[in-house]
């Protein structure tokens, strides 16, 4: 009898990823308890030891919220009601403008197909869905911004004391920060064999960053109990 080799397809990963997005219903992430709906976008590198490192936001001083007044956290925008049926690719596409001082085009993007990961997050009492978008990059992002309204300075974080919840105070980071990137690790999104290795492509209708001065998306309203 002949002996066969058993013989598993090796695929290697692609080497482009388009941006990835994804849409929402509102009405089913009202009924789930959300009261409101964020886009994140969280940038990890690899620094000279073959750690992870993060890039961060310190928000400016605000009378608004005392919350965010001077802490950091990974880059965030509330989805704004006009965007709760679309992609939220497009909330990517001017998240980036406001928060960075820059195009979406003008980053250097790797990602993955399971680029956009989900948390449940608390901000100011309020019960946030948030979809998180994670690449990887190698260019330098840190440094002051100028025109950015909510956001005064970019830097590059250490990821595993955050992830243990070691926060020097000299740095004091929101309070969802810590619960999303524990969340993140505990999807093993943070793995070595999981880093962002394929260029993600901009498609050409995320390239022009457009802008809508509008109220936050409150979900409660759209509960059907």
């Amino acid at each position: 009898m002949a002996i066969r080799e058993k013989y598993t397809e090796r695929r290697d990963p692609p080497l482009t990823i388009t941006l990835p997005g994804r849409s929402y219903e509102p009405v089913m992430l009202a009924d789930a308890g959300y009261e409101r709906i964020a886009v994140g976008l969280m940038i990890l590198r690899r620094n000279q030891s073959e750690g992870i490192e993060v890039l961060m936001g310190k928000h400016r001083g605000s009378e608004r919220s005392e919350e965010e007044s001077g802490r950091w956290s990974w880059l965030a925008e509330t989805v704004y009601p006009s965007e709760l049926h679309g992609n939220i690719a497009h909330v990517l596409a001017r998240l980036v403008p406001e928060e960075m001082d820059r195009g979406l085009v003008d980053l250097q993007l790797l990602g993955r197909d399971d680029s956009i990961q989900e948390v449940d997050l608390v901000k100011e009492g309020r019960r946030h869905m948030v979809p998180i978008y994670v690449f990887a990059t190698s260019q330098d992002l840190a440094g002051p911004l100028g025109e950015s309204e909510e956001i005064e300075e970019l830097g590059w974080f250490p990821l595993e004391p955050l992830i243990a919840g070691q926060v020097d105070e000299s740095n004091p980071v929101r309070e969802f920060t810590v619960s999303g990137f524990q969340q993140l690790a505990e999807k093993g999104v943070f793995h070595p064999t999981r880093f962002p290795t394929s260029a993600v492509v901009i498609p050409p209708e995320f390239q022009v960053n457009g802008y809508k001065d509008s109220r936050s998306a409150d979900l409660t309203k759209f509960r059907s109990k």
